[in-house]
């Protein structure tokens, strides 16, 4: 079955013809725009934040305009920090970007009128 990301309502336009989902009617309010992904990878990174990992959301970083952050996490958000290790860790790391990571896209420019879906200001570490 066709897999969506969290941070997008349901809508008829994600139910594929023959999904069990547009089969059944259930997906028929649409509460937001959805965006098409610019590639999987980014679609992935779109879905991860606060997750273990590699994610890309949105923030507000000082006192510039929003900006797209890649952000590496060695835990959940909530998760206990890891105990005992022989050398100092880092948890969380992040960075700003411009272009997605999987297939170059100005991040800016194709996802202009969907910042606010994509927004995590509680998860930036700056």
């Amino acid at each position: 079955m066709f897999r969506e990301p969290s941070i997008w309502r349901r809508g008829p336009w994600l139910d594929p013809p023959g999904s069990d989902c547009a089969d059944e009617g259930l997906c028929s309010v649409t509460l937001e725009p959805h965006p098409a992904w610019c590639c999987s990878t980014f679609e992935d990174l779109a879905d991860a934040p606060g997750r273990s990992g590699l994610s890309v959301f949105v923030a507000t970083i000082g006192s510039h305009d929003d900006a797209f952050v890649l952000q590496a996490r060695a835990v959940d958000v909530g998760d206990p920090q890891p105990q005992g290790a022989s050398v100092p860790l880092t948890l969380v790391e992040d960075r700003c970007i411009s272009h997605c990571p999987g297939c170059g896209v100005r991040l800016a420019k194709y996802y202009r009128s969907h910042l606010d879906v994509l927004r995590r200001d509680d998860l930036k570490i700056r």
